[in-house]
């Protein structure tokens, strides 16, 4: 199925040097790759979530997704209030 799929698109070789890229970067390379993914997170993506969250309807009736629909509930509650941190007092659900 691979063959199939993504060999017409990537040759065999050129994921072969990508996986053996992968398995010799280095740690600094990769701390550097996670500070830039953190940043972009931090000063765009996050500003974003609620305005997704606010467009977006979540449900469940299945019990082992409940606090996943809570959490999300949560998160859009305080979407707006400018805090960094839910009150230690809040409760979910």
């Amino acid at each position: 199925m691979v063959q199939e799929v993504i060999y017409p698109v990537v040759n065999e070789q050129t994921l072969k040097d990508l996986v053996k890229e992968f398995k010799h970067t280095d740690p600094a390379y990769r701390e550097k790759i996670h500070t830039i993914i953190r940043t972009s997170y931090g000063s765009h993506y996050r500003r974003m979530v609620p305005e997704i969250l606010s467009i977006l309807d979540f449900r469940s009736n299945n019990e082992v997704h409940r606090p996943v629909i809570d959490a999300l509930e949560l998160i859009i509650r305080y979407a707006n209030t400018g805090l960094h941190y839910f009150p230690v007092t809040e409760q979910y659900g």
